[in-house]
């Protein structure tokens, strides 16, 4: 079993959105996943800014090898299991830049309306799909790039993911999709 960093269940590099925020969401009207986003986000990097559209397209359980959930092996996760946020990304405009960190502003609420957290580890995740490729800090990206890109969150064992978030660093309006 792979070791997991001790800090293995920190949030991403951004705050996560309140209930207020997941509430103008929902008020502004929720896409469906496989929908991009209603304009290109800006986001930053080293002083360089590209326009990329995001579009989540799936929510994927981790499976082990057995075929059932995959654990983490850990007392402190009991409860716990790891789902895969897919977003497919496209820079729409702007400057090449190297490593946007595509997935920071992404979350995921549950069915019992918490937020799952960003699972961050320095060692391959339990059941991670082989079709899943990370957010790489080192990938240039320039007008026309499109690639799908992966990152894994912890949810409780009871609930399922009912929208994934995203909120823009440059504005205060959450963007949600619905999970079927």
């Amino acid at each position: 079993m792979a070791v997991l960093v001790g800090a293995l269940a920190l949030s991403a590099c951004h705050s996560s959105p309140s209930s207020d925020a997941t509430g103008r969401a929902s008020a502004a009207g929720e896409l469906r996943l496989g929908q991009p986003t209603p304009s290109p986000q800006p986001l930053s990097r080293f002083d360089r800014t590209g326009l990329f559209t995001l579009t989540p397209e799936k929510v994927v359980a981790a499976q082990s090898t057995a075929g059932g959930p995959a654990t983490l092996g850990r007392d402190r996760h009991d409860g716990q299991r790891v789902v895969w946020v897919y977003v497919r990304a496209r820079q729409a405009g702007g400057h090449p830049v190297t490593g946007p960190m595509l997935l920071a502003g992404i979350d995921v609420e549950t069915s019992r309306g918490g937020i799952g957290s960003r699972l961050i580890s320095v060692d391959p995740v339990p059941g991670a799909p082989v079709d899943c490729t990370g957010d790489s800090a080192n990938a240039e990206w320039r007008r026309g790039d499109t690639r799908t890109v992966c990152a894994p969150y912890l949810i409780p064992d009871d609930s399922t993911v009912a929208r994934v978030l995203y909120s823009p660093v440059s504005s205060g309006r959450t963007l949600a999709w619905r999970v079927p």
